[in-house]
């Protein structure tokens, strides 16, 4: 069971408030709300607030991890609701299909969209320089442009190789033997 269902959202309000030396008219001040729908809130006699609301408790509760009390309350941020709704069916099939993960294979899932997203972005980088590097626009920089487009494949290659596990072959060896190949791959087009 994940560390958010262990507490409700009013015993984690008051323990924030609490931990902060906020009373519970300071805290409410502070958030917008009354000292009195504070205080049921943190008593759990009460539903959950809005996501403003939640919110600004946070931020005077001084939550860095927002998104905790919102699973308490039973939501999810609007920033998290703002990324689904741009394509909802694909991040229902991405949750459905990450729901009996546990914190380390999220972690690892995390980690490889990450690098997905580096790879996509050098790829586009390299498409932008073939393109501006077509005869028709090449300059006297051309050499230059060529060599930043190596580096830009270098760099590819060493994530290839490094980071992505799916192309490691052994974990201390493939690491040096790939690190030298980057390196060197590296050195050769800055000259």
């Amino acid at each position: 069971m994940s560390k958010v269902n262990e507490a409700t959202l009013g015993a984690s309000l008051k323990q924030h408030r609490v931990s902060r030396g906020l009373s519970v008219r300071a805290a409410a001040t502070r958030a917008g709300i009354t000292p009195m729908y504070l205080s049921l809130l943190e008593r759990d006699a009460c539903g959950p607030p809005s996501d403003e609301k939640l919110q600004s408790l946070a931020d005077v509760l001084g939550e860095q991890h927002v998104e905790k009390l919102f699973a308490k309350a039973g939501r999810v941020t609007p920033q998290v609701v703002s990324t689904i709704l741009r394509h909802p069916t694909e991040w229902s099939e991405l949750i459905e299909a990450g729901k009996n993960l546990d914190r380390k294979g999220l972690n690892a899932l995390t980690k490889a969209i990450f690098w997905a997203r580096a790879r996509a972005q050098v790829r586009a980088a390299e498409a932008f320089l073939d393109k501006e590097m077509a005869p028709e626009k090449r300059t006297d920089d051309a050499a230059l442009w060529t060599r930043v487009r190596d580096r830009v494949r270098s760099v590819e290659a060493f994530v290839d190789k490094e980071i992505c596990p799916e192309n490691r072959t052994t974990e201390k060896k493939g690491k040096k033997k790939g690190r030298k190949l980057a390196d060197g791959a590296l050195a050769q087009t800055s000259g």
